[in-house]
């Protein structure tokens, strides 16, 4: 797989891996499920620990420089990239508005002090917050109250001031492309 795996469709790769997995056992399937959850625990504790240091003042002594490091490390953005796919609640609510608005936060979006990997991590959390809205959408009913609730919730987040603030657009533009979605969306008796 790391011979081939440049010149391969996400596809093929996702398929070589698995095939791989299965060759190995269930063991070592099991094995590797297992670190995978634990990575996305630590995961889950950067993200707090994250949103913590950002919500200091941006002049406190060390701050800026400690966001940098972490957004740069390559075992950050894996730890938390994986628990954003394993536990996509951590892009809902509270702790999903805290990152939006850390990662927003021009002394940290705009700092000279990240790297390339620092601004792929913040885009990428941009990209997993979309998704796990979007997933909201799977197997919608529209005659069906909790299916037409979790939608709304969806549609409500990827309208929210800390994602508009994410984006760098102002909410009211947002509301209005949000509110074209909700015309495409299949109503009650449809």
């Amino acid at each position: 797989v790391d011979n081939y795996a440049g010149s391969m469709t996400p596809e093929h790769l996702e398929k070589a891996v698995a095939d791989y997995t299965k060759s190995k056992g269930p063991e070592w399937e099991a094995k590797g499920k297992a670190l995978q959850e634990k990575l996305a625990s630590q995961g889950e504790t950067l993200q707090s620990q994250l949103t913590t240091l950002g919500q200091l003042a941006p002049n406190a002594p060390g701050r800026d420089q400690a966001l940098a490091d972490a957004l740069n490390d390559p075992a950050v953005a894996l730890s938390l990239k994986t628990a954003w796919e394993k536990k996509p609640a951590l892009l809902d609510g509270k702790s999903g508005d805290d990152l939006l608005h850390l990662l927003a936060d021009p002394t940290v979006r705009g700092s000279t002090k990240l790297t390339d990997a620092g601004r792929k991590l913040i885009a990428q959390a941009g990209t997993s917050f979309v998704q796990a809205q979007i997933s909201q959408f799977k197997d919608f009913k529209p005659g069906d109250a909790a299916s037409v609730a979790r939608l709304d919730r969806a549609m409500a987040r990827l309208e929210s001031p800390a994602f508009a603030k994410y984006l760098g657009v102002r909410q009211d533009d947002l509301k209005s492309a949000v509110a074209e979605m909700r015309k495409l969306t299949p109503q009650a008796g449809d």
